[in-house]
């Protein structure tokens, strides 16, 4: 599979993208793009409109078919390298393989120039692109890999145009501010969806291990524990970046005495993580819940055996927890038609006669199965709907586990939509039951973004979510993934007057009517005055002085350490000024120093490659029949 990058002049570089996923620029040219791939040996070129920077193969060509052109190997450049060139003048490109290993796949692509829109697939080697109008120049880019058997079928190409349909609706549509659009319909439309069967293994004499701290340099943790074989091999605990160690994921066992393992003579099913619901809400409403769906597939019964079938009905499902607590909320158990007597938290190592594994329905910052939906729907149906079509879910009662309350001003928002006939509730304040109830019925849903928009789980197909961005910097791709697994109609807005640097947790929000906002009200046709959308800037006072407060505390620190001081410039201008700063316009000593080492790490190749090319030379002269017959001379001159 490929893996790609984007760089772009005034948004820096994309999400890693997986192959058929489109790539659209608004008004800005591709600057450059690089592969992540151990199994291929790839390279691309990229062309230039300028006629004095054009390849002499463009300039000879006299044709009109420009994937007929035969591209010189020196032009190529390998894998993982950027390529950057000015706006505007990229406008063809070619992508080729190394042939001769034996897993090497057929590369396709296709380019999407800003007034043709897309181009036909080009492969391996062909160029594609615009060569006669210097206006008509790359803005996106769709690359992807079929085996040497396979062919670009109807099949493929109905795929790919899938993805990119998924990106134009998104960008169209869901995203109706300027300052951040492209940004956040890139990593809205990456391909989360899982098309394959999800997988359940079963383990014999498996051992179920207790969470333990392994890394406390991420925010929270990085665990060991979870499923591992009787060899003690790690078989299963938590997914988040795909396989990847990140903050709170667990992906590895630890060792354990045979003395120190509880034996059952059971089998059992692995639940997963349990999230602490006091704290962990929203973790546990989508991660806590990812591997039931085993439990509530129906279809399955199909293929189990009779065994099989007794454990999926009434085998106990074993679960880790996170150390920080045990307490949790079993609520959306009951919903799902589990017993609580069902319910095993293993608190010691433990091995059971077997331990059936379900695949994680939804890895939260990766994929998602359409039979996640099947836990939700369930959850749904064991709940009457309220008669409440319209709603704003408000944060600002809410407390956090530590005490915080990170919003100003959402009474603004509150008034507004209440003036508007949403009903305003705080879901905290209800049941779990009343909540689903709730967004059940829900033909409207205003919230700002978060676990509050994470509850668009218990929302019907084609439900009206209108999220309010409370960061200027957060990209909540969980949320994204919800909105497409479950078919919410989507609109981000950014709300807020943050004119400091922000992350989606940690920080200090303020709330009101931006000009994202009022953009938002046009467009939906919501009628305002004048006075309904002014902004009492004097509240910016309040959040300085909230803000200075909140980052006192060290640990909250982390969450913002990263952004530098053209952040600060960039979001002040964004919010008081309405002026998009391009980084690219701006030089810091990092970004010279790195330019000086790329210079540096050339320079050095260069002089490795013509070193390895002196010592062939060496050794192929002290290999040669002159220099031994020369040697005698030699040794009577001493040269």
């Amino acid at each position: 599979m490929i893996e790609c990058r984007y760089r772009f002049k005034d948004i820096g570089w994309t999400t890693i993208r997986e192959e058929f996923d489109a790539l659209i620029c608004e008004d800005r040219s591709l600057m450059a793009f690089s592969f992540r791939n151990q199994n291929m040996d790839l390279k691309y070129m990229i062309g230039s409109i300028k006629p004095e920077e054009q390849l002499d193969e463009f300039k000879a060509f006299k044709g009109e078919n420009i994937s007929e052109l035969s591209i010189s190997e020196n032009h190529y450049i390998g894998d993982g390298i950027v390529f950057r060139f000015e706006d505007k003048t990229g406008y063809y490109i070619s992508i080729k393989y190394d042939k001769e290993k034996e897993d090497s796949r057929k590369i396709y692509y296709r380019v999407y120039l800003n007034k043709t829109g897309w181009t036909d697939f080009a492969c391996d080697g062909e160029v594609c692109g615009e060569q006669k109008d210097e206006e008509n120049f790359i803005t996106g880019i769709q690359v992807f890999s079929l085996s040497k058997e396979e062919s670009l079928s109807e099949e493929v190409r109905a795929k790919a145009d899938e993805r990119i349909k998924v990106f134009e609706k998104r960008y169209k549509h869901s995203f109706l501010y300027s300052d951040s659009r492209f940004r956040n319909a890139e990593k809205a439309s990456v391909n989360g969806r899982i098309d394959r069967e999800l997988e359940v293994d079963v383990v014999e004499n498996a051992v179920i291990l207790p969470l333990r701290t392994l890394d406390t340099e991420s925010r929270d943790g990085i665990f060991s524990g979870g499923v591992c074989d009787k060899d003690g091999k790690f078989v299963a605990g938590l997914k988040r970046k795909f396989e990847k160690q990140t903050n709170m994921s667990v992906l590895e066992a630890y060792e354990v005495e045979d003395k120190d393992i509880e034996t059952v003579d059971e089998d059992v099913i692995y639940g997963g993580v349990i999230f602490p619901g006091n704290r962990r809400f929203g973790h546990m409403m989508i991660e806590t819940m990812s591997r039931l769906w085993y439990l509530v597939d129906e279809k399955l019964d199909e293929d189990l055996t009779a065994d099989q079938k007794d454990i999926r009905k009434k085998a106990k499902i074993a679960f880790v927890i996170l150390p920080e607590s045990d307490e949790f909320t079993d609520v959306f158990f009951k919903l799902l038609g589990i017993d609580k007597d069902r319910i095993l938290v293993i608190k010691k190592p433990t091995r059971f006669r077997s331990v059936t594994i379900p695949e994680q329905s939804f890895i939260l910052f990766s994929n998602y199965h359409d039979k996640c939906n099947l836990i939700y729907d369930r959850m749904m149906a064991s709940v009457e709907a309220k008669e409440e079509k319209k709603l704003y879910l408000t944060r600002r009662s809410f407390t956090r586990y530590d005490g915080a309350n990170d919003g100003l001003n959402e009474e603004y928002l509150e008034d507004f939509f209440k003036k508007r006939g949403y009903t305003v509730i705080s879901p905290e304040q209800h049941p779990l039951e009343d909540q689903v109830a709730y967004m059940k019925g829900a033909d409207e849903v205003v919230c700002s973004e978060g676990t509050l928009s994470h509850l668009g789980l218990f929302c019907r197909r084609g439900t009206k979510m209108t999220i309010l961005r409370r960061s200027i910097n957060s990209y909540l791709i969980p949320q994204f993934m919800i909105d497409e697994m479950r078919g919410l109609k989507s609109r981000y807005v950014d709300a807020h007057f943050n004119i400091l640097p922000d992350s989606h947790v940690d920080s200090v929000f303020l709330f009101g009517p931006s000009e994202c906002f009022k953009e938002y009200l046009k467009a939906e046709n919501i009628s305002f005055t004048d006075d309904e959308v002014q902004m009492d800037r004097s509240l910016i006072y309040d959040y300085i002085i909230k803000y200075t407060e909140n980052f006192k505390d060290t640990d909250r620190f982390e969450s913002i350490k990263k952004y530098d001081i053209f952040d600060l410039i960039q979001t002040l201008n964004k919010v008081l000024n309405g002026e998009f700063l391009s980084r690219f316009d701006y030089t810091s000593t990092a970004e010279e120093l790195s330019i000086e080492n790329m210079k540096l790490k050339k320079k050095i190749d260069s002089l490795e490659k013509k070193l390895e090319k002196s010592e062939q030379e060496r050794k192929e002269i002290l290999n040669s029949k002159s220099w031994k017959i020369t040697k005698p001379l030699r040794k009577i001159t001493g040269k």
